[in-house]
């Protein structure tokens, strides 16, 4: 089953209803155009939907789980900062910046169980590197 727009933009517009602040209000904190947080949610005009980095920052305005949003699955509102490394890599991953042995790597510490935070802090193999500020390991 692939993404379900219909549904992002329900849950987006849910969240945005659960915040007391205006539209306008959190789309200038989230730095957005709120015509474009319009668009995301279904409103009139040509609908898009968010960059990783534009979502990333509603997220973190909204205080919502980028999960959640996306998928549905989970709770609307996540433990502190459970979602940014999320976001982190998925916008590295994106923007080409991490490799694919690096989220394999990633990706089978989170399925065994391991936080993704500990993967974040080493190689694959342990070591030091990973996806600390200065980016991924070099081939």
């Amino acid at each position: 089953m692939g993404f379900d727009t219909k549904e992002f933009r329900k849950r987006l517009r849910q969240a945005l209803a659960a915040d007391e602040r205006s539209q306008s209000e959190i789309a200038a904190a989230a730095k957005v155009p709120r015509d474009q947080l319009s668009r995301w949610k279904g409103g009139r005009g040509k609908q898009v939907l968010p960059s990783v980095d534009s979502l990333a920052r509603v997220v973190e305005e909204l205080g919502v789980s980028a999960h959640w949003l996306l998928t549905g699955d989970g709770p609307m509102n996540p433990p502190d900062g459970a979602d940014t490394l999320r976001l982190e890599v998925i916008g590295r991953v994106v923007n080409g910046d991490i490799d694919d042995e690096t989220v394999r790597a990633l990706a089978t510490r989170s399925a065994e169980g391991d936080p993704i935070e500990d993967a974040s802090e080493t190689d694959p193999d342990g070591g030091e590197g990973g996806l600390g500020e200065e980016g991924p390991p070099a081939a």
